[in-house]
């Protein structure tokens, strides 16, 4: 998840506690509940005792089903009153596929503070995606016998094979590349050719920092990788875009992976990519 500047963020007894710096009116908290995910209902009722152990009068919304990216989040609004009156209390149940219980961040507010952060806070909200699991997966083209190319990633992503090569999804669902066999007869042209389709998505795109894309070659292994990687704007955001090119002296095909997401969600997945890139074989 992500914080915006200037909160304050505090782990204590297992719980995550934050709130904006100098306002102690709004904050917000995380920790894992009891009940398994098999269990919504108790986890419900887990969090209503949490609610109640902490303020009278308590007044609930219906449980409100919410798509996050790659969790699942169910937001029991509520109201409720203590010493320093009123309070608007959101918990929201989050559940991952990899998790065993569920989370629950709690956010509760003044009615000035909610004015003030609500924004800010459910930004936070929005922001939780899973953690990508450490175990990997192969993926082998054309066939896992005879590979011409492959290429490890996180387990938990989804692979989509077709004749030409695979399309990529991470478990966020906000990271997509795909992967395309080409016969080597086109590699002159190739590489401009996908990195201008890439770049015609968006509104308008910065390829290498006005430079040339990276080239690199390994004498020993006959393998040569090109790299454009560009910064693009659209929809309001920016976007990462990459296009790698790997090819193999004597070959009969050379491959392009194409990558592009928000910068965010780039960002967030980073790791995974830059282990899925170093990972690619040509056979």
């Amino acid at each position: 998840m992500v914080f915006p500047d200037g909160w304050v963020v505090k782990a204590k007894s297992g719980a995550l506690f934050a709130n904006p710096k100098d306002d102690g009116s709004f904050f917000l908290s995380l920790a894992p509940l009891e009940s398994a995910l098999n269990e919504p209902d108790a986890a419900v009722k887990e969090a209503k005792k949490l609610v109640e152990d902490g303020f009278k009068n308590v007044k609930y919304d219906e449980v409100e089903k919410v798509n996050g990216r790659g969790v699942n989040l169910l937001n029991l609004r509520a109201k409720g009153e203590d010493e320093d009156g009123t309070a608007l209390i959101s918990s929201v149940l989050i559940s991952a596929p990899e998790a065993e219980t569920f989370l629950l961040m709690q956010i509760i507010s003044s009615e000035q503070g909610f004015k003030q952060h609500s924004e800010a806070g459910y930004s936070v909200l929005r922001s939780i995606r899973p953690h990508s699991s450490g175990k990997l997966q192969t993926f082998r083209f054309p066939d896992k016998d005879n590979p011409a190319f492959a290429m490890k990633l996180p387990a938990n992503w989804t692979i989509e094979k077709d004749e030409t090569g695979c399309y990529i999804v991470s478990l966020d669902k906000q990271f997509t590349c795909s992967v395309i066999a080409i016969d080597m007869e086109h590699i002159g042209d190739a590489m401009e050719s996908i990195s201008k389709k890439a770049g015609a998505r968006y509104e308008s795109i910065v390829w290498n920092e006005n430079g040339e894309p990276k080239v690199k070659m390994d004498d020993d292994t006959g393998n040569t990788l090109i790299s454009s990687e560009g910064v693009a704007k659209g929809g309001g955001m920016d976007h990462k875009v990459g296009v790698y090119q790997f090819a193999k002296k004597g070959a009969e095909k050379f491959f392009i992976l194409s990558v592009w997401a928000p910068m965010a969600e780039a960002e967030a997945n980073g790791e995974a990519v830059l282990k899925m890139l170093t990972s690619i074989e040509l056979k």
